[in-house]
């Protein structure tokens, strides 16, 4: 009669082997479990999803988060808008404090690094359709299709135009921009280059207005919406949100 072989190693060895896949599949959903943790908190707890579609549940979630942000009580600030500035030097006489500075495009690097000698103060920006490819200085944040937070301001954006050339780095299809735009979330403030259409636009082609941002501000109703390239002042209001087309530089006091 032959040996009897213990079963026990064999049996640790498929036990390791359970356990270190249970670790894989652990942190593939770890970022997922993250998301859902967070959302439960933000959104004050958990609500059952419809039943039909787990999009739907995301979605749920998704605005609850927005709602939430809604919510925030910023810091009433004071905030120096440029867009399309025409002098080479930055010589405003601007006596009041600044807590942040907005940038809606077409305003040269050099200007930015006066600005910030200056005040000392952040700078949020998108570029304009004539603005250089070359990236922002180190001192200035890009808010192109992201979302940061200052001052308890939810602050986002979005470069360029709609096209009116065949060429242009910073010029784009409004239709493919209406798709982009409708995922964005709420923002307090949305910086733009382009203009509204049918608001603060103009009848010629180039300083034509984008659908895909009046559709945005309609849906998402952020506070106040800033934005350039037609190089004149004018405002107006789209249900809640406070539309204006900056020309040069303007100190606004947000509350």
């Amino acid at each position: 009669m032959g040996p009897v072989l213990d079963p026990c190693p064999f049996a640790f060895r498929r036990a390791d082997t359970y356990f270190l896949n249970f670790l894989r599949i652990f942190k593939i959903l770890l970022p997922v479990i993250k998301i859902t943790i967070f959302c439960f908190f933000i959104t004050g707890g958990y609500k059952k999803p419809p039943s039909d579609s787990l999009g739907k549940a995301i979605d749920s979630a998704t605005q609850g988060c927005n709602n939430r942000f809604k919510q925030m009580v910023a810091f009433p600030s004071k905030v120096l808008v440029i867009a399309d500035y025409d002098k080479y030097h930055f010589k405003e006489k601007i006596r009041s404090s600044i807590d942040f500075v907005l940038s809606c495009g077409d305003n040269p690097f050099h200007l930015f690094e006066e600005i910030h000698e200056r005040f000392k103060k952040p700078i949020f920006a998108v570029k304009g359709n004539h603005d250089s490819t070359a990236p922002f200085p180190d001192f200035v944040e890009d808010v192109h299709h992201r979302m940061v937070q200052h001052r308890r301001w939810l602050i986002g954006g979005w470069q360029g135009v709609p096209h009116y050339k065949t060429t242009g780095p910073y010029e784009w299809d409004d239709m493919n921009a209406t798709l982009v735009l409708s995922k964005f979330p709420y923002v307090d403030i949305f910086i733009c280059h382009a203009p509204v259409a049918k608001m603060t636009d103009k009848e010629d082609y180039a300083h034509i207005g984008s659908e895909a941002i009046l559709k945005y501000v309609k849906e998402k109703q952020p506070r106040y919406v800033y934005h350039g390239h037609v190089h004149s002042k004018i405002g107006t209001m789209i249900g809640k949100t406070a539309v204006v087309s900056v020309f040069g530089a303007e100190v606004v006091t947000l509350s």
